[in-house]
């Protein structure tokens, strides 16, 4: 083909080596051109990418301070809590202790009014003759126990106690 043969022809030489050289400088201008955009547009990328970075880091950070934070309020909290019941606990200790030992008192004390009443009567059935200690054993048995006794039986056995 003769368009192709362009080594026989000086002048054809010539020319297409210029066509070239213009073709190629064109080419290389868009090219650098087009190379100038994709950095700039890169550089702009990479600064935003940079800045959501860096955004993302703070907010990060300020995640983290918070978090600490709210562990360490909740850590002051529970201690808090805890020696709330802990006082609770003990308060609630002390006063059932009180009212254990007013109990106690109380109950040691209708114990010996208890004793000193079973005494009593016990004194006084042993003083009293055979009829009265039936009597107040009659009586006694009937309020403490609710019983009516036999009186003649009564009589009897107060008789058989006090000769023994």
């Amino acid at each position: 083909m003769p368009q192709f043969d362009i080594l026989s022809d000086p002048a054809a030489i010539g020319l297409n080596l210029a066509w070239f050289v213009v073709l190629f400088a064109l080419t290389m201008l868009i090219v650098n051109m087009g190379i100038k955009r994709i950095i700039a547009v890169r550089e702009k990328r990479e600064v935003l990418t940079s800045g959501n970075v860096e955004k993302a880091e703070a907010l990060l950070n300020e995640a983290k301070q918070l978090m600490s934070g709210y562990e360490e309020k909740m850590a002051t909290a529970r201690s808090e809590a805890q020696g709330l019941i802990k006082e609770a606990s003990d308060a609630a200790a002390v006063k059932a202790a009180d009212a254990q030992s007013k109990l106690a008192d109380e109950l040691t004390a209708k114990r010996v009014e208890i004793e000193a009443a079973i005494a009593k009567q016990t004194e006084a059935a042993l003083a009293e003759l055979s009829t009265v200690a039936s009597d107040t054993a009659s009586a006694a048995a009937d309020q403490i126990l609710g019983v009516k006794l036999d009186g003649d039986k009564l009589s009897a056995a107060v008789k058989e106690i006090s000769h023994a």
